[in-house]
């Protein structure tokens, strides 16, 4: 997968989950795009969303193939 700018585009509403770059902090990270380029990626001990800005994101890869298999044995 490849790095898409935020300036360039935004996930779409069926993008759930995506993972996100930071470059002021250089960090990675999963969230979810809530709108206005904000993300949220966690939430305080009060359930407030903690959301950022990032530069960069892109779509999360599939899960292992085998993963389903370790949980059913």
């Amino acid at each position: 997968m490849n790095w898409i700018k935020t300036s360039e585009r935004l996930p779409g509403i069926d993008d759930f989950d995506v993972l996100l770059y930071c470059a002021d902090t250089k960090e990675q990270f999963v969230g979810e795009y809530i709108g206005l380029e904000l993300f949220q990626y966690a939430v305080d001990r009060h359930g407030e969303p903690i959301v950022c800005r990032p530069t960069h994101w892109q779509p999360l890869p599939e899960p292992p193939s085998d993963a389903a298999d370790r949980r059913e044995g």
